[in-house]
């Protein structure tokens, strides 16, 4: 017996406006007593059905079926329709469900998570990489283009935070003999962004609770390291939460950055304040994702015993890709941004690494005409597409493995430009392969042609201090493998005792004038 299983079926190309479609659930219940009352008002028959739909857009189809029973008109009995009784409405004719929906908003690391949920808990974290792009290894040539092909480079985890370059309006600019400096197009941007954190101190330390039945323990500095990254909880009350993420730590404190107060309307709306920077106090915190460096930790709690601040700093860094000098000591410079995670202040100063040129922020905005971080690569490559650049193609080695009908694709190994195919593979017969030697028997040798004799590969030769007749009967009957053939080659080796004598002599330098010696070397 055969199953299917799905959480949803919808026609094959969508539900059209308005439809609503799904899994039917059936509940189905069925009542056999009889039941008998006088009562002229609404009388309940014991017959209850419940039903947990699956979905927020879950719609309710309720039918109710009761046999008529004709009226007893022998013993003057009479009846009366049955109706279901619809929750909560008094009129039988209309249904108003109010469904307790108890499931999640599908969230990627907790899919029974919801608005109250914590977010660390609901969202995962990713590493990626920021820079520029040093080099395409070759291009997906796509097929059935409607306008001509180029290329673009997207990285989805970063580019979905639409971070676009910027636009910083300067004033009191760089100045240089009556000339006001401008930025290099290209030139990099450096901006010192401070912020400040708070230190939390558990001089109790913080106490760790295990999922797999250990007992609980106190965190070392390695499992409070192993947490950098994850958020610190601290509940004010039931709509008051503070947080923080945690930038450094060791077994009795952690400091704390992005510090925020989040409260909660009566109508489940989240608000959040930045202005204070020491929103924590003294009172107990938890982490928001104890299990990110060990998965066998389901909890890290500690009480708060000392409040501290810190003054932290980050680099912004960006590239001037365009500006605009008013000659009035202001202007406008275009920054491509080069760091993901730190933004340039809307206050202070800007300076370029090269030219010198600088001033003060006046304002900043995103230029919209830009695109995002993770979609803006400026590639700069000739890409072709048509049917018939390749009208021959050569199969050298068919490999294996390959399913007939399936979509391949070809790229060029011996090109000056990288071509890139796309085909359908032709799986008919037997496939070939470049071939090989079994054997280098009939190879030609720099040392030794093959004579079927003693160069051979079925020939072995014996190396002794005695000729080969003195114990070649003796070898043959004993340890020789037939269908080879035997050679014998005497080694001699002696040993001979040279004594050396080493003279001592002398070079001695004269004056030719009265034979004066003036140096002395021994050999």
């Amino acid at each position: 017996m055969s199953e299917l299983r799905t959480n949803r079926i919808v026609p094959r190309d969508g539900l059209p406006a308005g439809a609503s479609g799904g899994i039917v659930q059936m509940k189905h219940v069925t009542g056999t007593d009889a039941k008998t009352t006088t009562s002229t008002s609404f009388v309940d028959m014991g017959i209850d059905v419940t039903i947990t739909p699956t979905r927020s857009d879950s719609k309710f189809f309720i039918c109710w079926s009761s046999p008529s029973q004709p009226p007893n008109t022998q013993a003057g009995g009479s009846y009366t329709t049955i109706y279901p009784n619809y929750p909560n409405n008094s009129v039988n004719d209309s249904a108003n469900v109010i469904s307790n929906f108890d499931f999640g908003y599908g969230f990627p690391k907790d899919q029974d998570g919801d608005f109250t949920t914590i977010l660390d808990k609901v969202l995962t974290r990713i590493s990626g990489n920021v820079g520029t792009i040093s080099s395409l290894s070759d291009i997906n040539p796509g097929n059935n283009y409607n306008f001509d092909p180029f290329v673009s480079v997207y990285t989805p985890g970063i580019a979905k935070y639409n971070r676009k370059d910027i636009i910083v309006n300067l004033s009191n600019m760089s100045e240089d003999q009556g000339t006001y400096r401008g930025f290099i197009i290209g030139e990099t941007i450096n901006q010192t962004v401070t912020f400040q954190s708070q230190v939390l101190t558990a001089s109790g330390g913080f106490t760790l609770t295990f999922n797999n039945g250990a007992s609980s323990a106190s965190a070392s500095n390695s499992q409070i390291t192993d947490l950098i990254g994850t958020s610190v909880i601290q509940t004010v009350n039931s709509t008051v939460t503070t947080l923080g993420d945690i930038t450094s730590g060791n077994s009795t404190s952690v400091t704390v950055r992005n510090l925020r107060v989040r409260t909660e309307d009566a109508q489940n709306n989240f608000t959040f304040d930045v202005s204070n920077n020491t929103p924590f106090t003294e009172d107990a915190i938890a982490f928001g994702d104890p299990g990110q460096g060990d998965a066998n930790i389901s909890a890290v709690a500690a009480t708060v015993t000392g409040l501290g601040t810190v003054s932290q700093s980050e680099v912004a860094k960006g590239q001037v890709y365009k500006f605009n000098n008013n000659n009035d000591g202001t202007g406008d410079v275009g920054i491509s941004r080069l760091s993901f995670s730190v933004g340039f202040n809307d206050t202070g100063t800007l300076a370029g690494a090269s030219s010198g040129a600088g001033g003060t922020i006046e304002s900043l905005y995103e230029d919209t005409a830009t695109r995002p971080i993770g979609d803006n690569a400026n590639v700069i490559a000739d890409a072709r597409a048509a049917n018939g650049i390749v009208t021959a193609v050569e199969v050298v080695d068919s490999g294996f493995g390959y399913q007939h009908s399936a979509n391949l694709t070809l790229r060029s190994t011996n090109t000056e430009n990288i071509i890139v195919v796309s085909g359908i593979a032709n799986v008919s017969t037997t496939g070939i392969g470049p071939g090989y030697w079994a054997s280098k028997e009939s190879f030609l040798n720099t040392k030794y042609i093959h004579d079927n004799d003693f160069y051979q590969s079925h020939s072995y030769v014996i190396e002794s201090g005695l000729s080969l007749n003195k114990y070649r009967d003796i070898l043959l009957q004993s340890t020789h493998i037939a269908g080879t053939r035997l050679f014998g080659r005497v080694f001699k080796e002696s040993v001979a005792n040279v004594a050396l004598s080493v003279s001592n002599n002398q070079i001695q330098r004269l004056r030719s004038s009265n034979s004066e010696i003036l140096e002395t070397v021994n050999t």
